[in-house]
């Protein structure tokens, strides 16, 4: 199991279930992309989201993007 920082909710999730949590919220966070493309928050979240679940090569595209809109 993983633990935030403070321990919380992360604490008692398995880690499957971590990452469907991450992949619920990226799925939200592109559906924010499409309706807004200049939502800078959607983006930096959807590329922190990417780089958790371990998908670099859509991370950093997403965590650039973002730093340049904001």
């Amino acid at each position: 199991m993983k633990t935030g920082p403070k321990g919380g909710l992360l604490r008692i999730l398995s880690d499957d279930a971590i990452q469907r949590v991450h992949e619920a919220a990226l799925a939200l966070l592109q559906e924010t992309m499409r309706m807004d493309p200049e939502c800078g928050v959607a983006v930096f979240y959807a590329g922190e989201a990417c780089r958790i679940l371990g998908d670099r090569a859509q991370s950093e595209p997403l965590l650039r993007r973002a730093i340049k809109m904001m």
